[in-house]
């Protein structure tokens, strides 16, 4: 920061001495610089505390020989934390220090080790491995900064497989770029692209959400149905990942009743407008939840998921579900404490999470689960080797623990919708 000190004749004052001030907790160094030959007074200044709030407004002064002057900025302090194995390589969730035109709306990480950020301006942002094209910046270069995707704009959703890339846009087209093969590009042609590209949109109309991961990807329109592509559990009654589809087909089974939906590895799970919950694909773990280890093409209903379910969501090989009555139920693979119900085995029925009660939120990781409660704490529970769980350790939990939370902190959207990724981003603001 910087002062300039003149005359009644608009000369520079050199060796004036210039106090700087700011809001509660900013500190400046030096405190009172003093002018160069051009007048000029330099200080660097530390917000502290307020840096922690993106987009508030801060007003800095200056005051020299009885006269003073101030200007207002906007801080533009991440909203983001961050904790796991690659976006900051550390056990304790800290919040990022990585700047944006404006506030974080999404973040996602995705497999192998790349990431998008979704701006509140309605601009994608990437950053991370790069060689299918997936940043799309127009080239197949690996970048370990952040910069735009190309040809973006009023985005409202972001999503990411395996290398491959999706955005929602609000007019409710899907636009896709990265690995192509498989048809996750969503059109006929299966290259790769480096920059975002439509997917074919000639059945698929007025699409609400997306999702993505692995080998595929789905979308759910506004008259509730669920569109597939790529390769994975496409819900067309094929053996999970026995075909390839290049272009969205509609999973015929759950007409259009679709609320939500999730993909784990193999295996998807979606939510219906009446609470229930039906899974297909991959099965050997017992993550689809119907009470065997059975491959299904075509959904199935979850056992005892029937009404009452108001959010999914997916790990790697196990799914979580949160009912109305604010508990949490999560079946499929348990080894390393995925099922936050006490034991490291297998369910292929749904069992309770154990410790968590009047959940609001829930999420997920590579092999993780979270619950934010009522009381605004966050918990975590499952795969812990690089620190996501954010307690401060690498240990697996089978039952939930805090995580902490910079002080100030509240979470307003976790940030991973590929769950292989070992990070946990989460969306926050202010408490």
């Amino acid at each position: 920061m910087t002062a300039t000190v003149r005359d009644t004749q608009s000369q520079p004052v050199a060796g004036a001495v210039v106090l700087f001030s700011g809001p509660s907790g900013a500190t400046f160094s030096p405190t009172s610089p003093v002018t160069d030959s051009s007048g000029i007074g330099t200080t660097s200044v530390d917000l502290g505390a307020p840096w922690t709030v993106p987009g508030k407004q801060e007003t800095l002064t200056a005051i020299c020989n009885g006269t003073s002057a101030s200007k207002s900025f906007t801080v533009l302090g991440s909203n983001v934390v961050a904790v796991g194995r690659t976006f900051n390589a550390q056990t304790q969730a800290y919040q990022t220090q990585l700047q944006f035109p404006s506030p974080v709306k999404q973040i996602v990480g995705g497999n192998p080790q790349f990431f998008l950020a979704l701006l509140e301006d309605g601009s994608v942002w990437g950053m991370g491995g790069n060689d299918r094209g997936q940043l799309g910046d127009g080239t197949t270069t690996s970048r370990a900064s952040w910069a735009p995707v190309l040809n973006l704009s009023n985005v409202q959703q972001i999503a990411l497989g395996y290398r491959a890339s999706f955005a929602l846009l609000s007019d409710g087209t899907v636009m896709a770029w990265g690995w192509g093969q498989v048809g996750m590009m969503g059109t006929t042609s299966r290259s790769d692209r480096s920059v975002p590209t439509p997917v074919d949109s000639s059945v698929m109309k007025n699409v609400t959400q997306i999702m993505a991961n692995g080998y595929s990807a789905f979308a759910v329109t506004a008259e509730g149905s669920l569109y597939s592509w790529g390769q994975g559990p496409l819900g067309d009654g094929s053996a999970p990942g026995s075909v390839s589809r290049s272009t969205p087909g509609k999973v015929a089974a759950l007409g259009t009743s679709v609320s939500t939906a999730t993909i784990q590895n193999q295996a998807a799970v979606a939510l219906l407008k009446d609470g229930s919950v039906w899974a297909w694909g991959a099965n050997s773990d017992g993550q689809v939840g119907d009470g065997t280890t059975v491959h299904r093409g075509a959904p199935v209903q979850v056992i005892g998921m029937t009404s009452g379910v108001t959010s999914i969501v997916s790990g790697t090989v196990m799914a979580y579900a949160l009912r109305s009555d604010g508990t949490v139920w999560a079946w499929g693979r348990g080894d390393q404490g995925s099922l936050g119900n006490g034991a490291t085995t297998n369910s292929s029925t749904p069992v309770r999470v154990l410790g968590v009660a009047g959940v609001q939120t829930l999420g997920a990781s590579e092999g993780a689960g979270y619950a934010v409660l009522s009381d605004g704490s966050l918990k975590a529970w499952g795969y812990n080797a690089y620190g996501q769980l954010g307690d401060s350790s690498t240990v697996n939990r089978s039952t939930p623990v805090t995580f902490a939370l910079p002080a100030g902190r509240r979470v307003v959207r976790f940030g991973n919708s590929s769950n292989a990724s070992s990070d946990m981003l989460v969306v926050t603001a202010a408490v």
